[in-house]
């Protein structure tokens, strides 16, 4: 009995091998899986520049995308390739300094941005003299200077904020709140860090007020 459980293991096992992986991100992977069937070629690159584009890895799902709209253009790829285009961004290095581009690798500043993180719903941050900032995909800089000492990734979409004594949170807008705490308060990654707090209490009240910001 235990030599055919194990044999009836060892079959679905290889068979499991056998069967073709999906063509998530592996380059070429549709052309060898379906070869000249033009509707499988579509639904695996699509789904394959979905997936890449998922991962921000935008250049590479451009490319699957564009093969998308030469193939079958009724699955309205070049709408995402638009969106993709318009939406998203990448940092490009040179001299010792990034640039912000298009997900081709096409420049739309000058190479004048140091340590960027990548961006993230067409934000990102960067730090230039131990000061930290959010910019915007076209270059624009969203706080005031001269800038924060501190930015970090809290709970549910929010920024924890240090400039000086004062301590604050905002959204991936970037956008510099209206409210700020002051106290040697440690910087919280998650809400809950905290603790409890009454409705009154100073932490509660500009958490509610974390949408109102200041123009810069």
């Amino acid at each position: 009995m235990r030599y055919l459980l194990f044999l009836s293991f060892l079959l679905l096992t290889t068979r499991g091998l056998t069967q073709s992986l999906p063509c998530d991100t592996t380059a070429n992977c549709c052309a060898l899986h379906c070869g000249a069937d033009e509707k499988c070629l579509c639904n695996c690159l699509f789904n394959s520049g979905q997936a890449l584009r998922q991962l921000e890895q935008y250049s590479e799902a451009m490319k699957r995308f564009e093969a998308v709209a030469q193939l079958c253009p009724e699955r309205n790829a070049r709408g995402i390739i638009d969106s993709i285009y318009r939406d998203y961004r990448i940092w490009l290095y040179q001299g010792g300094k990034y640039a912000i581009a298009t997900p081709l690798g096409e420049p739309i500043t000058p190479f004048q941005f140091s340590n960027p993180e990548p961006f993230k719903k067409g934000v990102a941050i960067y730090s230039e003299n131990d000061k930290y900032f959010f910019v915007d995909k076209d270059g624009g800089i969203l706080n005031p200077l001269p800038g924060y000492e501190g930015i970090i990734q809290a709970e549910g979409g929010l920024f924890y904020l240090k400039k000086g004594s004062q301590s604050s949170f905002t959204t991936e807008s970037g956008l510099d709140p209206t409210y700020w705490t002051s106290g040697t308060i440690s910087p919280p990654f998650f809400l809950s860090d905290f603790g409890p707090w009454s409705t009154f209490d100073s932490i509660r009240i500009f958490l509610d007020n974390v949408t109102q910001y200041e123009s810069v």
